[in-house]
């Protein structure tokens, strides 16, 4: 693939919601830098085979041009992801989230900043492992 048909595949990418009739459980994906919903396709297309309702995030300044990437920030990202969780469990029991690269930390974020608030059950993996 060229530079310029990447360029043009990441310009039309858009955040997917699949609702799931009678799912009580989401699984919300989320993407790493310079990524986007595009490449949690398969999972999302497995997630609802298995019953489950599933979403894609598109981090603000992601899968439009480099002015606009630039344009954005951290927290952006940060306060966009936790508003997407929070609209998400006004509508499901429970969440499933599942992050790749910064998305992962950004799940880490959450969870941290939310230990004790009626969390069940949390459980993440690091998004590198470190061999010594």
């Amino acid at each position: 693939m060229k530079k310029r048909e990447t360029n043009e595949q990441m310009e039309r990418q858009q955040p997917c919601y699949y609702p799931r009739e009678g799912a009580s459980t989401i699984v919300v994906f989320i993407h790493g830098i310079v990524e986007g919903p595009d490449q949690f396709l398969g999972l999302m297309k497995r997630s609802s085979e298995l019953g489950f309702a599933s979403s894609s995030l598109l981090l603000p300044g992601h899968g439009g041009t480099g002015e606009g990437f630039a344009r954005s920030s951290r927290q952006q990202w940060l306060e966009y992801v936790n508003a997407e969780i929070a609209r998400y469990k006004k509508n499901y029991n429970s969440i499933i989230l599942v992050g790749h690269s910064m998305g992962s930390l950004f799940i880490v974020s959450y969870l941290y900043g939310k230990s004790g608030a009626n969390n069940r059950h949390s459980s993440y993996r690091y998004p590198f492992i470190c061999e010594g």
